[in-house]
C-alpha cells in the first residue's frame, strides 16, 4: 500500500513543530550578528584609541629632542605637520566610526531583551506542546514503518495505516491553536522590535514587574507585545497582547493607545482568581448568582481598580464598556453611501455584564476616594458620565435594570468587594500603599496643572536615596523598583483626571505624560545623540541603561517589619464581626 501521501503531511508537520521548539533559539540568536558587529566596532574604537596615545608619545619625544640650526627647526616642524595632519585622520576616523557603533547600538537595542524567566516559560508551553506533538508524529512514522514492511499482511497493513491517519488527525487538531500562538508571539515581537507599539509595551511590561514583585503570587514571567486583539483571558504563555487600538502604529507615547495601558492591569488580576487563598476571604460558591457568573472578570475588574485606582475606572468605563452590548454580527457589513443602518438595540445580558463590571469598579472607587480632592471629584464625574451614556444609549422602549436593582443587591456587592479588598491586601508584600486612594494621589495633587499646562518642571518625581547608611545595595534595588511603580500609578491616576476635567488638552497630556516618564526612568538617555568627547574627538556614545523589567528578578524580599504572610489571618480591617453572608467572610 502507497503510504505517500500520509507521510509528505507528516513530514510537513514535523518540519513547523520543530519550528515551534527553537523560538528559544530564534530569540537568542536574533541579536546576534548586530550585537558582533558592535563588538568589532567597539574594538576598533580601542586600537583607535592606542593610535592616539602613540602619537602623543612620539609628538611628546619629537618636541623634547635637542636641536641647533635652521634645517633641524624644519625637519621637526614637518614631522610635527605631520604628526597633526596623522591625528586628523584618526580624529575623522574615530568620529565615523562613533557613528558606526551608535547606529549599531540603536539597531540592537530594538530587539527587545528576552529575560531567561520569558524564555523559560516560553520552553514550558509553546516548546514544550510542540514537543508533544512531534511525539505523536514519531509514532506515526513508527507505524507506517512498520506497515512498510515485507510480508506484513494487507489485514495487517490497513490496520496500521488507519491507526497512523487517525493519529496524524489528532495532532493537526490540535495544532491550529499552537501555531496561531506561535504566529502572533513573533508577529507581534517584530512590531514590538520594530518600534512601531509607541513605546507603550515598556511602559506595560515595567506595570506588570511591578505586580509581580508587590503581590504574593506566580511570578508573572511574560512580557507584552501588540496585537489583533487584546486577550481576556491568560493564555499557555501569560503574554499581554495589547489590542490593535491599544498600540496601533505610533512612533512615540503622544498615541492614544497610552491612555490604555490602566487595561493591562486586567490581565495580571485573572492570575489572582486562582489563587488558593481566596476562599479564606470570599467563597464564590456562595455568591449570589449575578455575582458568581464570569467571577474572574470582575474579579480582575476589581484588583486593577483597586491598585491602580481612578486610572483603571476611567480606562474601563470610558473605553471599553459599551452601554449597549450589542453582539457583533457576523462576517462583514459594508455600509454603502445613503443607506441607513439598522439602530442597535440593547442587549440585555451583555448589558448586564457590562453593569455588573461597571457597578464592581465604582464600589471599589467608592471605596478608594477617602478624601476630598480631584481623585474624590473625578469618581463622581466618572459616575455621572456612565450612567448619562446608560439613559441615552438605550431605547426608552426597552429598559434595562439598573446594577445594584435593589437594596439587597446593593448590600451582596458592598459585601463582596470589602472581602476582595481585604484579600488583596494578604497578597500583598506591601504593609501599606498598595491601594491606589485619594490619599496617595494627594501626593501628586500638582501633577494634573502640570501636566495640562506644560509645566514638567514643576513635577517633583519621589526617588530612593542612594546605597549608604540607610540601604544596602539590594534594599536600594528593590526600593527603586517600588518608587518606579508607584511613579507609574501616580502618572496614569494624574493624566486621567487631567483628561476628565480638560478633555480638550487630551494631545498635551499624553505627550507631557511620555516625557515625564522618561525622565523618571532615564529612558530619555536612551535616545541621546552620541557625544564626541576624550583627546582627538574619539567618540564614546553613551550607552542606555538596561531596561529592568527584562532582566532575570532576583529573590523576592518583603519589606522590613514585613508580617509572615502565613501568619495573617483574614480578618476584616475592622472590629465587626466576620459573616458568610452573600459568600464574603
Amino acid at each position: 500500500m502507497d503510504t505517500l501521501i500520509l507521510r509528505m503531511r507528516a513530514d510537513t508537520l514535523k518540519a513547523n513543530l520543530d519550528e515551534v521548539v527553537h523560538v528559544v533559539e530564534f530569540l537568542k540568536g536574533r541579536t546576534r550578528h548586530l550585537t558582533e558587529l558592535r563588538e568589532a566596532s567597539n574594538a576598533l574604537q580601542a586600537k583607535i584609541a592606542e593610535c592616539h596615545d602613540g602619537l602623543k608619545h612620539a609628538k611628546r619625544t619629537v618636541e623634547d629632542i635637542p636641536l641647533s640650526g635652521d634645517s633641524a627647526l624644519e625637519k621637526q616642524k614637518a614631522a610635527l605637520d605631520k604628526f597633526k595632519l596623522t591625528k586628523g585622520h584618526l580624529d575623522e576616523a574615530a568620529t565615523q566610526l562613533a557613528d558606526l557603533t551608535a547606529s549599531f547600538t540603536q539597531l540592537s537595542r530594538r530587539p527587545m531583551r528576552i529575560a531567561k524567566n520569558v524564555t523559560g516559560t516560553l520552553r514550558r508551553t509553546l516548546a514544550n506542546e510542540a514537543r508533544g506533538l512531534l511525539d505523536a508524529l514519531t509514532e506515526v512514522y513508527r507505524k507506517i514503518e512498520a506497515a512498510e514492511q515485507p510480508g506484513t499482511d494487507d489485514d495487517e497493513q490497513r490496520d496500521l495505516i488507519r491507526q497512523a491517519w487517525s493519529t496524524l488527525s489528532d495532532v493537526e487538531a490540535r495544532l491550529p491553536e499552537l501555531f496561531s500562538e506561535y504566529v502572533e508571539f513573533l508577529g507581534g515581537l517584530a512590531l514590538r522590535d520594530a518600534g512601531r507599539d509607541a513605546g507603550i509595551c515598556r511602559v506595560v511590561d515595567k506595570l506588570m514587574t511591578g505586580y509581580d514583585r508587590e503581590v504574593d503570587q506566580n511570578p508573572w514571567r511574560s512580557l507584552s507585545i501588540p496585537g489583533f486583539q487584546e486577550r481576556i483571558s491568560v493564555d499557555k504563555t501569560n503574554i499581554i497582547r495589547l489590542g490593535f487600538t491599544d498600540w496601533s502604529l505610533g512612533d512615540d507615547f503622544s498615541h492614544p493607545a497610552f491612555w490604555s495601558i490602566p487595561l493591562t492591569a486586567h490581565q495580571f488580576g485573572l492570575l489572582l482568581a486562582s489563587n488558593d487563598s481566596l476562599p479564606d476571604y470570599v467563597d464564590i460558591a456562595m455568591l449570589p448568582e449575578w455575582l458568581r457568573h464570569d467571577h474572574g472578570t470582575i474579579l480582575a475588574d476589581a484588583f486593577a481598580t483597586y491598585t491602580l485606582g481612578l486610572a483603571y475606572g476611567c480606562a474601563e468605563i470610558l473605553l471599553r464598556l459599551d452601554p449597549l452590548q450589542a453582539p457583533a454580527r457576523p462576517g462583514p457589513q459594508p455600509v454603502g453611501i445613503g443607506v441607513e443602518q439598522p439602530a442597535r438595540r440593547a442587549d440585555h445580558a451583555g448589558l448586564r455584564s457590562a453593569q455588573i463590571r461597571a457597578a464592581i469598579v465604582r464600589e471599589m472607587l467608592e471605596h478608594l476616594a477617602n478624601v476630598d480632592n480631584d481623585y474624590a471629584n473625578g469618581v463622581l464625574r466618572l459616575t455621572e458620565l456612565w450612567d448619562e451614556a446608560l439613559s441615552l444609549a438605550g431605547p426608552d422602549d426597552d429598559p434595562v435594570a439598573p446594577v445594584p436593582a435593589n437594596d439587597e443587591e446593593a448590600e451582596q456587592l458592598a459585601r463582596f468587594v470589602e472581602g476582595l479588598r481585604r484579600f488583596f491586601d494578604f497578597v500583598s508584600n506591601r504593609e501599606t500603599d498598595f491601594a491606589y486612594t485619594a490619599e496617595m494621589y494627594g501626593r501628586v495633587l500638582d501633577w494634573r496643572r502640570a501636566l495640562s499646562e506644560n509645566d514638567l518642571a514643576s513635577i517633583s518625581v519621589h526617588q530612593p536615596a542612594e546605597p549608604g547608611d540607610m540601604l544596602d545595595e539590594e534594599e536600594y534595588v528593590e526600593t527603586r523598583r517600588s518608587a518606579t511603580f508607584d511613579n507609574l500609578r501616580h502618572l496614569l491616576n494624574a493624566s486621567w483626571v487631567a483628561r476628565l476635567f480638560e478633555p480638550a488638552r487630551t494631545e498635551t497630556i499624553q505627550r507631557n505624560a511620555w516625557q515625564l516618564w522618561q525622565k523618571m526612568t532615564g529612558e530619555d538617555r536612551a535616545s541621546t545623540e552620541p557625544t564626541l568627547r576624550g583627546m582627538g574627538g574619539l567618540a564614546e556614545a553613551i550607552a542606555a541603561p538596561d531596561d529592568a523589567t527584562l532582566r532575570e528578578p532576583t529573590t523576592r524580599t518583603a519589606p522590613r517589619g514585613q508580617l509572615d504572610k502565613a501568619s495573617k489571618a483574614p480578618a476584616p480591617r475592622d472590629p465587626k464581626p466576620s459573616t458568610r453572608a452573600g459568600g464574603v467572610k
